[in-house]
């Protein structure tokens, strides 16, 4: 099945529609050397979007924020910040460089919890006043919200940077967990509800650089042979000097700030990647290139010799094979040495058979559900020009959902950018 991505969309005809799941935007930082906060109920928001209606769980620290610092932390309507680890789902999330606080020894921090909007939740803090990688609990919980207070209300409480810390950078955790009094949640064990955030403090100093960083190249699309210009815009504050360094395919590598490459051919079209540092928070940006190879042919006489003064009529041929026809498996361009696997979206939704929407829901026994992908959105995903072939859902854990007699899944092209009616015709089983 053949689809330009930069033309089309497509359209899938599955047994239901794909659960709702919040992505993250900052690439996963664990919490080591700290321990992971556990819960059972992951994620934090099922089945749909922080704070929707219907959802069954809603059990997160929508907002968090400080006052009394140099630079205060203002982390609101965040929703549930669930990411997917190596070691699985972790309703946790640490904002060092998108969040922080910088304060002095011996300020007052008034800090203020919310959770989601339907279930009541406890909050406490700690911080690393040590730096021994362990949350101490007999004096590094710096202010908890006594009881449990009202869902999606906003309750603050105080505590005082020590005066005589040193300065420094510090981690600090804010965890909730439902209908948890507060000053009794643990900064490691299982809960069954809730999440947990982390933070750095600068105590006494100011990070070395916050940078940001926007990669992009001025022919993203270009013929062989032609220069490839990529560049990057940058700031950081503190203003600091920024080094550069980008990577790219066949272990492409230079320091260069707005690098060219001359004389391109087709095995560099790929990604490239700029990481714009030193300071405690590098930046890294993308952008994905495609270099169009020419075409090979062939010229032939139709005569071998031919007299002085005669004339030749070559033919030029050219194969059915245009310059930048991708490869594919189903008989249409050069075949794929080996087909690509392209992994679209980092998050993951939980549910049971009785969970809709959800690709494997059977409560009715069985259901038609179609879902538009947009080439856009495809695009945006990392997906590059090619042949979709194959489609499948990740799947974790079956939830008991047992078996699926029956089950397909179909696909096809459509230049439809809104699924407003099913759509049936031209489809094909993969």
């Amino acid at each position: 099945m053949k689809n330009i991505l930069n033309k089309i969309s497509f359209i899938i005809l599955v047994s239901t529609l794909f659960s709702n799941t919040k992505l993250s935007a900052q690439a996963l930082v664990p919490p080591t050397p700290y321990c992971y906060p556990l819960y059972s109920q992951i994620p934090c928001n099922q089945p749909g979007p922080s704070n929707s209606g219907g959802n069954f769980i809603n059990d997160f620290i929508n907002s968090f924020s400080t006052t009394g610092g140099v630079v205060n932390i203002t982390n609101n309507n965040s929703g549930c910040n669930a990411q997917t680890f190596p070691v699985g789902i972790r309703n946790y999330f640490f904002f060092g460089c998108s969040q922080y606080m910088v304060c002095n020894p011996g300020q007052v921090i008034n800090c203020t919890f919310q959770s989601g909007n339907t279930f009541s939740q406890g909050f406490t803090c700690f911080i690393d006043w040590n730096q021994d990688g362990v949350y101490n609990l007999t004096n590094e919980r710096v202010c908890s919200i006594p009881g449990v207070p009202a869902a999606a209300s906003f309750n603050s409480a105080s505590f005082t940077v020590p005066a005589a810390q040193a300065n420094g950078v510090y981690r600090m955790r804010v965890r909730c967990a439902y209908f948890t009094n507060g000053p009794t949640i643990d900064p490691c064990i299982t809960y069954g509800f809730g999440e947990t955030e982390e933070y750095n403090v600068y105590v006494g100093t100011v990070p070395a650089g916050i940078i940001t960083a926007t990669a992009s190249a001025v022919n993203p699309t270009l013929c062989a042979g032609q220069t490839l210009s990529l560049n990057v815009t940058s700031s950081a504050n503190p203003t600091v000097a920024l080094t550069y360094t980008w990577t790219g395919p066949n272990n492409y590598s230079t320091t260069t700030q707005n690098p060219q490459i001359p004389l391109t051919t087709a095995t560099m079209s790929g990604v490239y990647n700029v990481t714009v540092s030193p300071g405690s928070c590098p930046a890294t940006s993308s952008v994905n290139v495609t270099v169009v190879a020419y075409p090979v042919f062939t010229l032939t006489p139709l005569t071998a010799t031919v007299c002085q003064g005669g004339i030749i009529t070559p033919t030029a041929s050219m194969g059915t094979v245009l310059p930048g026809t991708p490869c594919s498996n189903v008989g249409v361009g050069p075949a794929c040495a080996s087909p690509v696997i392209q992994t679209v979206g980092t998050g993951a939704g939980t549910g049971n058979i009785a969970s809709y929407p959800s690709p494997y829901a059977k409560w009715w026994n069985d259901a038609h559900q179609q879902f538009l992908y947009r080439a856009s959105e495809l695009t945006a995903a990392g997906l590059s020009m090619g042949y979709l072939t194959n489609l499948a859902f990740n799947v974790s854990n079956t939830n008991g959902a047992g078996s699926f007699p029956g089950y397909t899944i179909k696909m096809k092209c459509t230049a439809n950018t809104q699924a407003t009616s099913f759509d049936m015709t031209g489809l094909t089983t993969v």
